[in-house]
């Protein structure tokens, strides 16, 4: 239900929403890249200069958006036709009581039925709501806790949250990708599945070659999220946490959300 529910997300938001014409790092040489982030297929970053980018960055983790209840509960209530059906049961009630004379029992019943339906649209405004919450709740699970990195010319493994735009890292089967990552060397049997974001049940051949003018449908970029089925890959990560464009499409997401909801 998550994996439909948010690939069917993923789709709108970037479709609608999301601009990623302005991204290069798919297209530009891979030598450029390297030089972009001050790295190398080599050594990879110096640990100086993770440290650094780490304090300017920030940890690769997507920050929680605000909750907002009181608002949110005030528009499940009041947003849309809930204020009109509010004002309707009241008016019903008070032409049941004082204004009856003798009071009708069907002006009761019709104000009982508009408080339910006032109460139900509520209710379903939540829970629309609460299951969108907990699809975003899970996105930080997506990602890996540790990834194999290249720092000074050596190989450790990482906790995910550290690492950095610039670093070196290796993914093979069964890893998730932890952030975006552009591949500069993958096996010829190396596949990865996008299914989570996308949709997409036939697993994407990776490529070091730019394959596609979008940023999100080219083969040389693995999508932090994502999934390793086969093979193994090297690539540089270009961007972490909400800089990633799972972390933008789901800031529109949440953005466009609450846009929507305080509309009336």
């Amino acid at each position: 239900m998550v994996r439909v529910s948010w690939s069917w997300h993923w789709w709108y938001i970037t479709e609608q929403y999301a601009d990623f014409s302005n991204y290069d790092l798919h297209t530009i040489p891979i030598e450029e890249v390297f030089e972009r982030f001050s790295s190398s297929p080599t050594s990879g970053l110096s640990l100086d200069k993770a440290m650094v980018s780490l304090r300017d960055v920030g940890l690769n983790k997507l920050t929680a958006p605000p909750s907002n209840w009181f608002k949110k509960t005030v528009t499940y209530l009041f947003g849309g036709f809930g204020s009109i059906l509010f004002v309707a049961a009241i008016m019903v009630f008070v032409a049941w009581k004082p204004l009856g004379d003798p009071p009708a029992l069907a002006n009761l019943a019709l104000a009982i039925v508009l408080v339910l339906v006032w109460l139900i649209q509520a209710a379903f405004s939540f829970w629309q709501d609460f299951s969108s919450g907990r699809v975003m709740a899970s996105i930080n699970t997506m990602l890996p806790d540790n990834a194999l990195v290249l720092r000074d010319g050596s190989w450790a493994s990482v906790e995910g949250t550290k690492l950095v735009p610039g670093d070196v890292i290796k993914i093979t089967m069964g890893n998730k990708v932890p952030a975006d990552v552009r591949f500069f060397d993958v096996s010829s049997d190396a596949r990865l599945d996008r299914s989570i974001l996308t949709g997409e049940v036939k697993p994407l051949v990776a490529t070091t070659k730019s394959t596609d003018t979008n940023f999100l449908e080219t083969a040389n970029i693995g999508l932090a999220g994502t999934n390793c089925t086969t093979g193994t890959l090297h690539g540089i990560i270009i961007s972490t946490g909400d800089n990633t464009v799972f972390g933008k499409v789901r800031l529109l997401s949440t953005c466009k959300h609450d846009h929507h909801a305080d509309r009336p």
